[in-house]
């Protein structure tokens, strides 16, 4: 006897590739959402496309001048911080207003796949923009 089987729709895998019109739209749209919500947070961000990915990361504003890293001087800090981007999060493409989204994890240096602050596994890319924000703190 066959099994019943069910249709069930994966937030973590499959997505549609994002086309070059569509990644600079979603350029702009990410940049205006981060310099609206999160200014003086982050110096530049980092973003990249690779098929249906979105990968999220920042670079880390400058500290100030009186600022003592950790077995290195300020300069190569400032080396360091402009050369080794945070990543945030990884959004994967099914239509302009849908995405899902993974964070990463810097424990097992993965992407782990969340639920959006809404407590769905869908939203636009700004709500995803949020949860990968948490790095900002």
């Amino acid at each position: 006897m066959i099994a019943y089987r069910a249709w069930i729709i994966d937030p973590q895998s499959g997505g549609r590739p994002i086309s070059p019109p569509l990644q600079h739209t979603v350029l702009t749209r990410l940049n205006a959402h981060a310099e609206k919500n999160y200014k003086n947070r982050y110096q530049k961000l980092n973003i990249s496309f690779r098929k249906q990915f979105c990968h999220l990361g920042f670079i880390r504003p400058v500290p100030p001048a009186h600022y003592n890293p950790y077995k290195m001087t300020y300069e190569e800090y400032l080396d360091h911080i402009a050369t080794h981007p945070i990543k945030m999060a990884r959004l994967r493409h099914f239509d302009l207003e849908r995405w899902s989204c993974a964070f990463y994890t810097y424990s097992n240096e993965t992407y782990k796949p969340c639920l959006l602050h809404s407590g769905d596994w869908f939203g636009s890319m700004e709500e995803c923009f949020d949860v990968g924000a948490a790095h900002f703190e």
